[in-house]
């Protein structure tokens, strides 16, 4: 499970790709390299290892 806010702020970033990228504003890869490492911290975080099951 991963944290409520850290979905929150990923959804909230996605929601904004749209309009940022319609201005051509700098923030669009700014906004999707915040996306990639919130992703990536919940992969990292939340990926079952074998030695965690026993």
């Amino acid at each position: 499970m991963a944290q409520s806010c850290t979905l929150d702020d990923i959804s909230y970033a996605v929601a904004k790709l749209p309009a940022l990228l319609e201005k051509g504003s700098e923030e669009f890869l700014s906004e999707c390299e915040s996306i990639r490492s919130w992703t990536e911290k919940i992969y990292h975080t939340q990926y079952p290892h074998l030695y965690s099951v026993f």
